[in-house]
């Protein structure tokens, strides 16, 4: 095999060797089927298949020697230049620190010598860098296989040896070149199709140190790796990675979970996470209080980095909600925040209102926004004792008068501070922050709540629910959801006319607002139950509910004589005291207490007089009678 002489081995010679090495590798097959034809049974499968491997590894050894004492004797030249630029520098800094400018010396000498000198070091450094990989490659003597295969040609461009070793972890790599840089594969035509044939046997055969590829890259990457990387060469790699969708774009891709990007405050995260898989785990930007993990600004300054950040895994700025979501509402629920620091409420108030009125013409969306407020105790709100704390909104009322007489002694009941709208909102945000509230659960009526009940005997008869024949081995797995009125105990325990007319007003709104039949159907509760010989659930409405006991059946009115009766022993509106509202028959209607609406909106000397004329109509005596009487009076009087 013919020598080849090197003068300098460069970047020509590389190509022609690797050239060699192609045309060799592919012409194998041609070089058996010329002997095959010289002695047809000198070759078998078996023969052909050994013979083919011997070949090639013949034809690749021999020319890949050549290249390697070229390698070799051009790191003895690079090592004896090095020894020689590093003596010299030496002697150059030594010059430099003797030429150190004296005491009255101008400050423009000063500054130019410490810059000369700091040069001269910085370059020094530099050399004996390169001198230390010198000796690294130098301990590979010996090894013929000192070269890395690149599957994509941009990866030899943005590797170093140094940064291959680091990424991996595997020193050997330091020893390593690159090398058939040019057979990378390219569109699917019939040339590259014959490198690829040619590149499988160089890998399956072990001719080359290591194969280089995306996912080799993907496999061995960690946090860091990218931490000792400067952000210029970041910004290349991000956009190299762009050019990858394999590795990132699909949920069990291996950098889909896996960390990789720089963040403003140096730390490594995953762009997704198992548990969320669509909504990113990094923004564009901090946010308005700079809250939020984001991508290195000095990435974003190059257009192709930005576009696989922005365009291709989908970052973005974040929102006031994703704000809301992630540091606003877990601060409330770890009570981080003090029911006294009005500022910080009244801000996140504002801010629960701006991204509420945002969702207006979104009905699921604003359904998912209201759903993240649930249990957060997050409204300053005091209790029947004037204490300040803060409180689901479920668990806290307007403050009205009539809710306050209706509570005023249950201590599970909390009202809005009535400052908070006052002092935290404009007048024109008012509005849209009670609508906010009332959705909430903050409410102006009395609240009817679930309660689940534990089936037995007992309960049943109190609602008054029929015995049912029932699956055995599970009770029917039955369910019973019940109906109260919050704070109806406590109320009934120390009932006062104030009260009582505060809770039949609250009534009378409620049924007003909903209508009566809508009402009566909130008071209803649901009997769940799986009868035998059958597996589907049946429902069954309760009537007799705990809250509708409580409105029928127990005593909170007030009759003429102060005495309290329950709506059941009340017949007309006319038995009850003057002191509730007449004005608003349907209150009377949902009860089932007669009410004459001719007597509504009388004062009650004017209702007496027209009862006492209604008794005297019964007895035979009418109007025109008692009209006679108001003209004559002396004519009765004497009979």
């Amino acid at each position: 095999m013919q020598t080849v002489q090197y003068r300098t081995f460069g970047k020509q010679d590389q190509v022609q060797l690797q050239e060699r090495i192609i045309w060799r590798v592919q012409n194998i097959p041609e070089l058996l089927l010329s002997q095959y034809e010289r002695d047809p049974r000198s070759l078998d499968g078996r023969y052909i298949d050994a013979r083919v491997r011997a070949l090639a590894q013949e034809q690749y050894s021999a020319i890949l020697k050549v290249y390697y004492r070229a390698k070799q004797a051009q790191i003895e030249r690079l090592e004896t230049k090095l020894d020689k630029a590093i003596i010299s520098l030496h002697q150059t800094l030594k010059s430099v620190q003797k030429q150190k400018p004296g005491f009255f010396s101008l400050p423009r000498t000063k500054t130019a010598w410490q810059a000369r000198q700091s040069q001269t070091a910085k370059r020094l450094l530099h050399l004996s860098a390169r001198k230390r990989n010198i000796n690294i490659l130098k301990t590979a003597r010996g090894n013929a296989r000192v070269w890395q295969y690149a599957t994509e040609k941009s990866i030899c461009k943005l590797f170093t040896s140094g940064q291959l070793a680091n990424l991996s972890d595997n020193g050997e790599e330091l020893a390593n070149e690159w090398s058939f840089c040019t057979l990378y594969p390219g569109s699917q035509n019939e040339k590259n199709e014959q490198i690829r044939k040619s590149l499988q046997y160089i890998k399956e055969n072990e001719l080359i140190g290591s194969v280089i590829s995306p996912e080799y890259i993907a496999r061995h990457l960690s946090a860091t790796f990218i931490q000792t990387q400067p952000v210029g060469w970041l910004r290349q790699f991000y956009a190299f990675l762009g050019t990858q969708k394999m590795l990132w774009a699909t949920p069990g891709s291996p950098l889909r979970y896996k960390p990789f990007i720089l963040c403003a405050n140096e730390e490594i995260m995953a762009p997704f996470s198992p548990e969320n898989d669509v909504v990113p785990r990094i923004y564009l930007s901090g946010g308005r209080d700079k809250n939020f993990p984001c991508v290195h600004p000095e990435l974003l300054t190059d257009e192709k980095s930005r576009r696989f950040f922005e365009s291709q895994l989908g970052l973005t700025h974040p929102d006031l909600l994703a704000e809301i979501e992630l540091f606003i509402l877990p601060r409330y629920r770890n009570e981080e925040i003090e029911a006294t620091d009005t500022g910080t409420i009244y801000r996140h108030l504002n801010d629960f209102t701006e991204c509420f009125s945002s969702f207006s013409f979104q009905e699921e969306k604003r359904s998912a926004f209201l759903q993240l407020f649930q249990h957060v105790p997050l409204l300053p709100a005091f209790n029947h004792s004037g204490k300040l704390s803060l409180q689901p909104a479920t668990a806290v009322y307007f403050d009205t008068p009539v809710l306050r007489s209706f509570l005023q002694n249950c201590p599970e009941a909390y009202f809005l501070d009535n400052s908070l709208i006052e002092k935290g909102f404009i007048p024109e945000k008012r509005e849209i922050f009670y609508r906010f509230l009332t959705m909430l659960g903050v409410s102006f009526h009395a609240r009817i709540k679930k309660v689940e009940r534990q089936p037995g005997k007992e309960i049943q008869a109190k609602l008054k629910l029929t015995p049912k024949s029932l699956r055995q081995y599970d009770k029917g797995a039955q369910k019973i959801t019940d109906r109260e009125i919050e704070g109806f105990g406590a109320f009934l325990s120390s009932v006062t006319p104030e009260s009582s007319r505060a809770f039949a007003d609250l009534l009378s709104k409620a049924i007003q607002e909903q209508g009566s039949f809508m009402y009566r159907l909130s008071l209803e509760g649901e009997y769940q139950y799986i009868e035998k010989s059958r597996q589907a659930y049946t429902v069954e409405k309760i009537k007799e509910t705990t809250a509708c006991t409580a409105v029928f059946n127990e005593k909170w009115l007030f009759d003429k004589d102060g005495k309290k009766v329950s709506v059941r022993e009340v017949q007309s509106t006319e038995e009850l005291s003057d002191i509730y509202d007449r004005s608003y028959p349907d209150l009377f209607f949902f009860l089932g207490i007669a009410h004459d609406p001719v007597l509504a909106g009388l004062n009650p000397a004017q209702r007496k007089a027209i009862l006492i004329v209604k008794e005297l109509e019964k007895k035979g005596i009418s109007i025109e009678m008692l009209e006679n009487l108001a003209k004559n009076p002396e004519l009765y009087l004497k009979k």
